[in-house]
């Protein structure tokens, strides 16, 4: 259906955009456009999206592949910032690369030229290094880093749902927790964190270091857009479980600690199954 789209003020124009690329409404899409409107995403070749586009004929290609690549799992649009004949789009998508299998989440920001009620030019930023990492098939691509407050942890993430986030220095832990998420990945995001290398021999830890790792973790978690988590601790003195669930409770859901050397217990087994 067509649109008289020059009595749109600007963020409802874009709002409509967004609603007609959710839904797959190509036509729709495009009518909001110029003619000679101007598509610009940076990044490596590798990525299917990347490249500068002039015209509808070839943005019209470009939108019927999205879906052809990519599998959208979540797309937020936190605020529309409006100045003059600009439209800055603020917020973050979680996708899997189809050809790959692999996840990525990523803040953007989409600036949005306007032309005459229409949309004259379109570029995109967001993770380009992350992206292209993603459809790389070779790629290790659920073994992450992150570096927090200067100091790099390493984890690995897997599967989509509500977060269950592990956290623990033993190797033995480390092996359970690899076969046992397996069964929970269809349902669950399992991310396991590996306690920085510099605290490896995180027993001698005091009080105080714990909760410097636990304020990186509450940063991850907000950053990152993963809460509220199920936080499961393991073979540690569960004080970064405790400290998360007093300091940021709106960023853990529950706070399971597992003593050293003991397995997953069965009951979190059929719990979260």
């Amino acid at each position: 259906m067509a649109i008289n789209n020059v009595l749109l003020s600007p963020q409802p124009l874009i709002q409509n955009y967004f609603a007609a690329f959710s839904r797959g409404d190509i036509a729709g899409a495009l009518a909001l456009m110029t003619e000679d409107v101007v598509w610009h995403i940076d990044g490596t070749l590798q990525v299917s999206t990347v490249g500068l586009l002039r015209g509808k004929t070839q943005v019209k290609q470009w939108l019927a592949s999205f879906p052809i690549h990519f599998q959208p799992h979540a797309f937020s649009i936190d605020r529309l910032i409006e100045s003059d004949d600009t439209v800055i789009a603020l917020g973050r998508f979680r996708h899997t690369i189809i050809s790959s299998g692999h996840t990525i989440d990523s803040d953007y920001a989409i600036r949005f030229t306007l032309r005459e009620g229409l949309i004259a030019r379109y570029q995109i930023f967001e993770d380009s290094a992350l992206l292209a990492r993603a459809f790389d098939t070779a790629d290790l691509y659920h073994q992450q880093q992150i570096r927090i407050n200067g100091t790099r942890y390493a984890y690995r993430d897997r599967g989509e749902g509500p977060v269950m986030m592990f956290v623990g220095k033993g190797r033995a832990n480390r092996t359970d927790v690899d076969q046992y998420i397996e069964p929970l990945i269809a349902n669950y995001r399992c991310i396991l964190v590996d306690m920085p290398e510099k605290n490896k021999h995180a027993h001698a830890l005091n009080q105080s270091e714990y909760h410097d790792i636990a304020e990186d973790l509450a940063l991850m978690i907000e950053e990152l857009s993963l809460g509220p988590v199920i936080f499961i601790e393991m073979g540690s003195k569960a004080e970064i479980g405790a400290y998360l669930t007093a300091q940021y409770p709106s960023l853990v859901n529950q706070s399971i600690p597992i003593a050293e050397g003991e397995n997953i217990p069965s009951l979190l087994a059929e719990k979260y199954k």
